[in-house]
């Protein structure tokens, strides 16, 4: 307790009820030594000295293709495979909004929080889903990710619009309404997008 404190004296209509709070700070403070309660750089100070995470809310769209765009992802595997990159994102404590593709590349909507790294985060996704497709389904052919990714960042607002573009993969590349921002997986595709559309090799 801070000397200033501890020489305020309360007066007035509330004096008792601020002499009674102060009193149990002292008790408080004695126990467990002192205890900021006010904001420091955004995190809120708590009793075992840590902070609590931040308020946050960042949406991500991310998107990888299956290694030499080969057509691994057919009917038969896609829903367990999705099922799969939907447990793993749980079990790294993120929200997934939305999984879809076709049959070379996939599509992720989650929103992760800034003390998982996004590197880490598409690393772990990656490696459960290939072992989940080899050991797992027992593909017929070796399964493998590509080794880049492709992501941006939205705002809440466009949360129901990119979930349904991802939710309705197959039908956009049919009709060739693709959204070429978000169909960009590695730095060759970006800097030539007409050139390397997501067509099967």
């Amino acid at each position: 307790m801070n000397r200033r404190a501890a020489a305020w004296k309360p007066s007035g209509l509330f004096g008792a009820q601020s002499e009674a709070f102060l009193l149990i700070a002292r008790t408080f403070t004695s126990v467990y030594g002192r205890v900021d309660l006010g904001m420091r750089n955004g995190d809120r100070s708590v009793a075992n000295g840590t902070r609590a995470m931040p308020y946050c809310k960042l949406y991500y769209h991310l998107i990888w293709g299956t290694k030499n765009r080969c057509a691994f992802i057919v009917p038969e595997v896609e829903a367990p495979l999705y099922r799969a990159i939907r447990t793993k994102i749980r079990q790294l404590n993120c929200v997934v909004h939305a999984v879809g593709g076709t049959e070379d590349h996939v599509h992720v909507v989650a929103a992760i929080p800034p003390k998982l790294a996004l590197s880490r985060f598409v690393g772990e996704v990656k490696g459960q889903s290939s072992y989940f497709m080899n050991h797992v389904l027992d593909a017929d052919s070796k399964f493998f990710w590509q080794n880049e990714y492709g992501v941006v960042t939205f705002a809440e607002r466009s949360l129901r619009q990119i979930v349904a573009y991802v939710n309705h993969q197959r039908q956009h590349h049919l009709d060739g309404s693709i959204r070429q921002r978000l169909e960009l997986s590695d730095e060759f595709r970006a800097t030539f997008p007409m050139r390397h559309s997501f067509t099967r090799r």
